[in-house]
């Protein structure tokens, strides 16, 4: 199957992803927030809360949505989220092409710093994030709502 990246993304995109979410993502967004797990609202939160979005469609569905959040001018927060079908289509050069938007998308929103956080847990998000160029800055000890570990990256440009 063939993956395909966009930066044009609607909210259904979203809502989609986040309906089908794999199981670690979704352990994942809930270590960081109450309540039980709502797709819609959580996809809600994410598509408003973004400055920057794109997605990964295998098929013409979408199975990846990523985006920053603007903390401060200059300074984001990355997210990024997949469904099973993600692991299917993963190769190195979806992932490159995605490193490319990304920091294309950095560039262009003069952006000087961003972050990711994940579950220590969550080896293939750690993994991700370091292939994309992230570089490991602390561990943060029981910052998940249940006290899960998590670990956050940064990019430098």
């Amino acid at each position: 199957m063939q993956a395909r990246l966009s930066s044009n993304v609607d909210f259904s995109d979203v809502a989609h992803v986040m309906e089908h979410i794999t199981h670690e993502d979704c352990k994942e967004v809930m270590a960081v927030r109450m309540g039980r797990y709502n797709a819609i609202e959580t996809a809600s939160h994410l598509y408003d809360a973004s400055g920057f979005l794109c997605k990964m469609e295998a098929g013409g569905v979408p199975c990846a949505v990523g985006g920053a959040v603007s903390v401060w001018p200059g300074y984001g927060s990355m997210w990024m989220f997949t469904t099973p079908v993600f692991q299917n289509v993963l190769s190195l050069s979806v992932l490159k092409g995605v490193k490319k938007v990304m920091l294309n998308a950095f560039r262009s929103r003069n952006i000087h710093r961003a972050e990711a956080r994940c579950m220590e847990s969550h080896k293939l998000s750690s993994r991700w994030i370091e292939f994309m160029g992230g570089k490991l800055d602390c561990r943060l000890p029981q910052f998940g709502i249940h006290k899960e570990d998590f670990l956050q990256y940064s990019w430098i440009m």
